[in-house]
């Protein structure tokens, strides 16, 4: 299936959604970002005076960030799409390493294959983006373990288009774990080198059950994991967090509903879920929300006044559903480089502030170390910030 058959099935699929079912919408991704991605490079490559490279901004914290990949199989449910199989998928570990020689790449070969055929591209272009992080580097050790934050990514969205975010928050002393959910991401590579694709497109409210089911294994696993082999003793499994973009932060907050083991969870940018009765969570949150603000969308009003323990809403002035994204520090280069391409990336991202990252990644920084860490977070208590364009609320525990 190309790119733009994708595309085109997302959308249909999260209108059709909407128009059926007005109080349960969709948080979703609206195309495959990385294949835009590699397209508007393309097109800088030629357009510019000398070889592209596309660089992943420095994290902040003061730890070395380590990466790897493993596969998982969960022998008691199957595959959503191929029912005679159990379920398998893939996690990134990121986490505070004691250094390495290796550069982690920004993509597995097979994903960067894919996208660029997809897109008419090299895969060269998404092979060559720069990261801090070093692969399979050793974890630094720490008595009691360090803080888990998984993640999720956006519907029909590769978990490789949040580096920036999930890179930084391990630089601060977390273990964060990137869920690719296969089926639903439009490529998955395994460590084994196998890949797999969705056909046909998965319904986005079971692709939500999949993603809620995946959380509760990944966290079965993390205590497996951290009994024995290169992770064992550095995962602190009393202390979990959980973000997501799009249908990922819809799955974090559906996922501390049913799992008590989630002690903090963050949306981003994405619309929430609603049963019947919805459920009310009393465990700290925060939403993260594009333009007009997330008091303006009655979902996630609706979803923040039921909110019962701590809870911040940090709404990103001009920012589009893609400011939470890689593409957020990406567009700038290409769009200089390449106004026509770039034009295309601005329309995903928004006409936010340069601090647009900076600022998402001091406001999931300080809300998981209050959380998880109890560390007191002064930016938490100051509205407005100092971010330009960040416009924080700050919510009463009931």
């Amino acid at each position: 299936m190309s790119t733009t058959d994708r595309i085109v099935i997302i959308v249909a699929s999260a209108a059709a959604l909407w128009r059926a079912n007005s109080r349960r919408p969709a948080a979703l991704a609206v195309l495959s970002v990385a294949a835009l991605v590699l397209a508007a490079g393309s097109q800088t490559a030629v357009a510019g005076s000398g070889k592209v490279t596309l660089k992943v901004p420095a994290p902040t914290g003061a730890f070395h960030v380590g990466t790897r990949s493993l596969a998982l199989t969960d022998r008691t449910r199957r595959e959503p799409q191929a029912a005679n199989s159990p379920r398998s998928l893939v996690i990134q570990v990121w986490y505070p390493a004691s250094g390495g020689q290796r550069r982690a790449s920004y993509a597995p070969p097979a994903v960067a294959r894919f996208l660029a055929s997809s897109a008419g591209v090299q895969p060269a272009l998404l092979e060559s983006v720069e990261l801090d992080a070093t692969a399979d580097s050793r974890p630094l050790a720490r008595r009691g373990g360090w803080p888990i934050v998984l993640f999720s990514p956006g519907f029909g969205v590769e978990r490789e288009l949040y580096a920036g975010l999930v890179e930084d928050l391990a630089s601060q002393g977390y273990v964060v774990v990137a869920i690719d959910h296969p089926h639903d991401a439009s490529i998955v590579q395994f460590p084994d080198g196998h890949v797999v694709r969705p056909s046909p497109e998965m319904d986005i409210q079971a692709a939500l059950s999949v993603r809620v089911a995946d959380t509760r294994f990944v966290l079965n696993e993390l205590a497996r994991i951290n009994r024995a082999g290169a992770f064992a003793g550095v995962l602190d499994l009393k202390h979990v967090g959980m973000f997501g973009h799009s249908l990922g932060g819809a799955a974090a907050a559906s996922a501390m509903l049913v799992n008590p083991r989630i002690d903090a969870g963050a949306d981003l940018d994405g619309l929430l879920f609603e049963g019947p009765r919805p459920r009310t969570l009393s465990r700290p949150f925060m939403l993260m929300t594009a333009d007009p603000g997330f008091a303006a969308d009655p979902n996630r009003a609706g979803f923040w006044s039921r909110l019962r323990g701590p809870h911040y809403a940090v709404d990103i002035k001009n920012a589009r559903h893609f400011a939470f994204s890689d593409l957020v520090f990406l567009a700038p280069d290409l769009s200089r480089a390449n106004p026509s391409a770039g034009a295309k990336i601005k329309a995903l991202v928004g006409n936010v502030a340069p601090s647009t990252l900076t600022a998402e990644r001091a406001y999931l920084r300080a809300f998981f170390d209050h959380a998880l860490k109890g560390r007191p977070a002064r930016l938490l208590t100051r509205a407005p910030g100092p971010f330009a364009g960040a416009r924080l609320t700050i919510g009463q525990a009931k």
